[in-house]
């Protein structure tokens, strides 16, 4: 679900500058995105490291430049630290899962096993760490 929330900032991210750049591309004879489809599709480009920077003005060029740092750096390492702590989160749990798992070994070595008879259940509870 934390991946669910990060895709959903970096759309609007990318919305964003995407729409920015439409707006700046009436400047140009020929203009970057001519719909707001193709301003998405621009918006993704850069996101992914695509683009053609030489014909920009200074102000789109600043734009330009605000859009590579957000959405390429900011934006990956939010990712980044996004499954690191979800990887984090699973880490801490995995005592309780090993534990889980044995317990459930226990119980089907007993049903199937010992059928109710009491016998020396020593090895059974052997933890080796």
């Amino acid at each position: 679900m934390d991946i669910g929330y990060f895709a959903f900032v970096f759309f609007i991210v990318m919305c964003g500058f995407g729409f920015a750049f439409l707006s700046l591309s009436s400047n140009y004879d020929e203009p970057m995105a001519n719909s707001p489809m193709e301003a998405l599709k621009l918006s993704y480009h850069m996101a992914i490291g695509d683009f053609d920077a030489s014909e920009f003005d200074t102000f789109t060029w600043f734009c330009f430049f605000a859009a590579t740092i957000i959405e390429i750096i900011i934006m990956m390492n939010l990712l980044i630290a996004i499954v690191g702590d979800t990887f984090q989160r699973v880490q801490n749990h995995v005592i309780v899962y090993i534990y889980r798992a044995r317990c459930e070994i226990i119980d089907d070595y007993y049903k199937i096993n010992l059928k109710g008879e009491t016998k020396d259940l020593k090895h059974v509870f052997d933890v080796h760490h």
